[in-house]
């Protein structure tokens, strides 16, 4: 008796089944594309953020050789040693 009912559901699970295999499929494709995206964008940001250390660093020591002491000197010894532990950091990798 439960055969009238098992038969024509088995067509209908296995689609089922299969559909919501697909589309977890092609979601997960799509994430593989939008994190090389990201990673691009990471690495444009970096380099704008580089090239902005890059200016203020400029900025400072062209204060300092105009005689622009105190604030100056302190900005570019906390930046000096901020991008030291930044290094000696991404290299260890902690």
């Amino acid at each position: 008796m439960w055969e009238v009912f098992i038969k024509p559901a088995i067509p209908i699970v296995l689609s089922l089944v299969i559909g919501g295999l697909a589309t977890y499929l092609i979601s997960t494709c799509g994430h593989g594309r939008r994190i090389k995206n990201l990673e691009s964008d990471m690495k444009g940001v970096a380099g704008e953020q580089r090239m902005i250390l890059k200016s203020v660093r400029a900025a400072l020591y062209g204060l300092q050789e105009q005689g622009c002491n105190g604030p100056v000197t302190q900005g570019i010894n906390e930046l000096e040693q901020w991008l030291n532990d930044t290094a000696h950091t991404l290299k260890s990798g902690n």
